[in-house]
């Protein structure tokens, strides 16, 4: 009995699609045993996070049209899994010493996700904040918005001085506590007990 090619080819998709996302981890395993373990804290994870996110992509792109979304929340968990499990042999310093070339690709294969996710996460968060800093007058709307705080000024809780050469004001009450929480939370109970 012969098998048809384009069968196996196939089940291979079909395969490809509960399996989760191994080709990276693979590529891990690869470099942890070509480089020494002192080389392999000297790759640099911008270079590996991207080979991840490519062969990545590529996996998926194999079975892009057998995937469902139950398919790609599998392979998410899988993720999400196999990085504990990763953070947890690379903490582990009785696998380093018994099987270093393990630790180190799974040393590899974590920082690299891990420098991905920071990195699509944190670079359109810093643009955002960014570019809401150059709103002016921003800062007043989020001291209202923060513990529905206001300026000391417009409570009438900061009493100028009488002196035209001192610019100094100072609060009504001696205590620095209740002076703090008057001036930055004055809707607080300690702020208003007097």
């Amino acid at each position: 009995v012969s098998v048809h090619p384009l069968h196996s080819l196939n089940v291979l998709s079909a395969c490809l699609i509960y399996l989760p996302c191994l080709s990276h981890l693979l590529v891990c395993l690869l470099l942890s045993f070509g480089l020494s373990c002192k080389a392999s804290g000297r790759v640099p994870y911008l270079l590996i996070a991207a080979l991840a996110a490519v062969l990545t992509l590529l996996e998926i792109a194999v079975s892009a049209h057998l995937l469902t979304p139950a398919v790609i929340f599998h392979k998410y968990i899988c993720l999400r899994w196999m990085l504990e499990t990763a953070d947890g042999i690379a903490a582990h310093p009785s696998v380093k010493a018994l099987l270093p070339f393990v630790h180190d690709a799974c040393r590899l294969w974590a920082f690299s996700w891990r420098f991905l996710r920071d990195m699509a996460l944190g670079v359109p968060l810093a643009l955002l904040f960014c570019a809401m800093a150059c709103i002016p007058f921003l800062n007043s709307l989020h001291t209202l918005f923060l513990f529905h705080t206001r300026r000391p000024k417009e409570e009438g809780l900061v009493v100028e001085d009488a002196d035209e050469n001192e610019s100094s004001t100072h609060l009504v009450d001696p205590d620095p506590i209740r002076n703090f929480f008057r001036t930055f939370a004055p809707e607080s109970s300690l702020a208003r007990h007097t």
